[in-house]
């Protein structure tokens, strides 16, 4: 379903269709797929 994932506390930064967006653990989407590129992801 996704192309690639990286895992941070509770959530994932997940790669699909090469568009990244967030989701929970669970799969529930956070962020909607839409960005090229991360970068320097920080949680407080």
């Amino acid at each position: 379903m996704y192309d690639e994932l990286m895992p941070i506390d509770d959530i994932i930064v997940a790669s699909k269709n090469k568009k990244w967006g967030i989701i929970k653990m669970n799969g529930e989407v956070l962020i909607e797929h839409q960005f090229d590129e991360v970068q320097n992801i920080y949680l407080s």
